[in-house]
């Protein structure tokens, strides 16, 4: 019935609305007005994708005005290479003043693929674009970390940064010196690592790296890169319920009364919430706080440039 509607999409472990949490099915927004969009495919995530940027680029021209657009990104969750996705992005919107907004797709409980889609297309090695203009009013973008800061703040100073390992921190085992910190053996690392991710100190900012597995030559792996030289946080929870009331109150004070809100929301959040019965009240909060929402549970989180885990991103339309 709409054949010049652009489809964009991917596959995730639940997604969220007002209806509230739901695992399995297919969650679908439509905007039938006040937004325009380009939408295309960047391909060679993995290797070079900087060279495949052309359809952004045609995109980027055929829209016109960028004034109240982001870029909202879905990139494959298990390919380990938003980093370089962003960076090729970077190329061409970073001096355009155009955000990057965006998750990486997850999957069901047993399931060890993910997938992007733009009209009909499924990709497991390619990121799917869409240039998203509010020709209505504003974009606001907001970031939330249920985690703050320990005392405990330590330099990376050996890292495999294309396998995302750190193996060290301030010259000792990075395993040695976290399980010192925590006050725990290193055989309980796995264990306690999940409520005490580590945060990559970035100006004023915190972008949290969730820890993927401790590696058989004593490293540990990670769902993000780090660098060497960058100085990395312990963190500890925060206060999910006050945290979140927060997010709201900031976000309606920018705008009052939002048309729409898009969420992106880790699944290590979301199987957090699930844990301590929080999750209806979760998505309950986000109804009564946005009005009408929509969002997906992601593997990674992408902000500005900055591809980081743990993370709830809230894109408010005015």
């Amino acid at each position: 019935r709409f054949p010049a509607a652009v489809t964009a999409g991917c596959t995730t472990y639940a997604s969220l609305s007002t209806a509230g949490a739901v695992k399995g099915g297919l969650l679908a927004v439509a905007f039938i007005d006040g937004v325009s969009c380009r939408a295309g495919v960047i391909k060679q995530i993995t290797h070079n994708p900087i060279k495949h940027t052309e359809q952004l680029s045609e995109s980027v021209e055929a829209l016109g005005s960028l004034a109240n657009t982001i870029c909202l990104l879905y990139t494959p969750g298990r390919r380990r290479c938003e980093e370089l996705v962003l960076d090729a992005i970077a190329e061409k919107l970073r001096e355009r003043r155009v955000s990057v907004f965006g998750g990486s797709a997850s999957m069901s409980d047993g399931e060890n693929k993910t997938f992007v889609a733009l009209n009909g297309s499924v990709f497991e090695d390619s990121s799917v674009f869409v240039l998203l203009r509010n020709d209505c009013g504003r974009i606001r973008l907001y970031r939330e970390n249920i985690f703050k800061p320990t005392r405990h703040i330590f330099t990376v100073t050996d890292a495999d940064v294309p396998s995302r390992i750190i193996y060290s921190l301030d010259n000792k085992p990075i395993a040695d010196v976290l399980a010192k910190a925590l006050g725990v053996d290193k055989k309980d690392l796995p264990k306690t690592l999940p409520d005490h991710p580590l945060g990559r100190i970035v100006g004023d900012n915190i972008y949290i790296t969730e820890h993927l597995g401790v590696t058989a030559d004593g490293g540990i792996s990670f769902y993000a890169r780090a660098y060497n030289q960058t100085r990395i946080a312990l963190l500890e929870p925060d206060d999910y319920r006050r945290v979140l009331k927060e997010t709201i109150e900031k976000a309606r004070a920018d705008i009052p009364a939002p048309a729409f809100t898009l969420i992106v929301n880790c699944v290590s959040r979301g199987k957090l919430y699930e844990r301590v019965g929080f999750i209806s009240e979760f998505a309950d909060s986000l109804a009564k706080g946005f009005g009408p929402f929509a969002g997906f549970s992601a593997l990674g989180e992408q902000l500005g440039y900055a591809h980081f885990n743990q993370t709830m991103l809230a894109a408010v339309f005015e």
